[in-house]
């Protein structure tokens, strides 16, 4: 906060002044609280001199507490411990604050040099293409984007990082979902085409609800049998590693899967451009995935193991570690293994002194697996990289929202 401090320090020196009791001004200093139930600025000047003074101290504090003249900017004071003084800055202070740096700008009127020659990726929002993009993407763009501006006014090298789900069971579901839609609403493909960008989207987005309510809720048998074939097929698409089992019959599908993406992507633009965040890097499950697969099935033996057909880390339970799939029984890698090859990329476009991850807080556990085994396969990689959590956005009476089940506020309707 511009001068506050020196504000504030000038009403301590007046208030000393008018209990008549000799004191050096040098000696009166402010510092920010280390917690903000206890204000917002602090001083010990009380403590000091009541020491040199032979006071009380808490009794002290209260006098200059006292004398300290009404002030707009600040909304109140208080005594705490031993003869702290804690200073609370007023709504009115803070509010004029946020507008000076609306019209002047926040680099130009917030700069600092804490951070100056430090280069940090920040990786946010991180929606994925084929379903809604919903009110939680936008709250976790909110910090991410909030994030790397108050790093910038530091004078770090920032760049923003998105990373998208853009293959996986979701797409797949999807995939089955556009089939069923297309037959039961005799429909073709080329029709959905030619709707508007959001229109196709959304249709997208209700095949994957569609897709989603027979492998996840009805639990339909043959459904999940395709749903799964799908998946592979796909997957064998983008990750040459992966062995195609010689059918064809999903090859239609080809052409749904990339123009959906494309789709998705653009309409994904339109939302960035509204929100004021352009991406320097944008990462996906699709590319990151055959990095994340090689590292697994390259230390299998060593820091990986088989296990029922799948491939698993064990982690630590003295650490608090659960043990995670990292190649599923379908020889797909999971997350977990996709989210070692990301780590891997981003490591491939410069050296980050910070590589920040934000996302909800129930991905602290999963983070917590993934960071454990990338410390022992690469640990030049793995220091640089924090997990950043914040909340999680939900409707009422959820804990959480739902795009399977259509639970969400999409940020177009928002």
């Amino acid at each position: 906060m511009i001068m506050i401090t020196e504000k504030i320090r000038t009403r301590i020196i007046e208030a000393l002044k008018a209990t008549d009791y000799d004191f050096d001004e040098s000696k009166v200093s402010v510092e920010l609280t280390k917690s903000l139930d206890k204000g917002d600025y602090t001083t010990n000047i009380a403590m000091i001199l009541a020491s040199e003074l032979k006071l009380n101290p808490k009794e002290l504090a209260q006098k200059i507490t006292d004398n300290i003249q009404d002030d707009g900017d600040i909304e109140k004071v208080e005594v705490a411990g031993p003869g702290f003084i804690n200073f609370y800055l007023s709504d009115r202070y803070l509010l004029t604050q946020i507008q000076k740096i609306l019209s002047n700008g926040a680099k130009e009127y917030v700069k600092s040099s804490i951070k100056e020659n430090r280069d940090i990726l920040v990786e946010y929002t991180d929606a994925n293409p084929f379903k809604v993009f919903h009110i939680g993407h936008l709250y976790t763009n909110t910090v991410g984007e909030a994030f790397s501006r108050l790093q910038e006014t530091t004078s770090a090298n920032v760049k923003r990082a998105s990373y998208q789900g853009d293959i996986g069971l979701h797409v797949a579901k999807t995939m089955w979902g556009l089939k069923k839609l297309l037959k039961d609403e005799d429909r073709k493909f080329e029709e959905i085409e030619k709707l508007e960008l959001s229109e196709r989207v959304q249709f997208l987005g209700e095949a994957y609800m569609t897709g989603a309510q027979y492998y996840d809720d009805l639990e339909d048998s043959k459904a999940i049998e395709e749903i799964q074939e799908i998946n592979y097929y796909l997957s064998s698409l983008v990750y040459p590693s992966i062995e195609q089992k010689g059918t064809d019959k999903y090859k239609y599908m080809d052409d749904w899967y990339r123009k959906g993406r494309i789709w998705c992507l653009e309409q994904f633009e339109t939302i960035y451009d509204t929100l004021g965040t352009e991406f320097d890097y944008y990462f996906f499950e699709s590319k990151v995935g055959e990095i994340g697969y090689n590292m697994v099935k390259d230390n299998v033996g060593k820091l990986f193991k088989e296990d029922e057909g799948a491939v698993i880390y064990e982690g630590d339970p003295d650490k608090g570690l659960h043990t995670r799939v990292f190649i599923n029984q379908f020889g797909l890698p999971t997350y977990e293994a996709k989210e070692l090859g990301l780590a891997k990329a981003k490591s491939a476009k410069g050296d980050f002194d910070e590589s920040i991850m934000i996302t909800d807080k129930s991905q602290g556990p999963y983070f917590k697996v993934v960071l454990d085994a990338l410390s022992k396969l690469d640990p030049d990689i793995a220091k640089a990289i924090i997990h950043m959590s914040h909340g999680v956005v939900a409707l009422p009476g959820m804990k959480k929202m739902s795009s399977r089940k259509g639970e969400v506020i999409s940020a177009e309707e928002l």
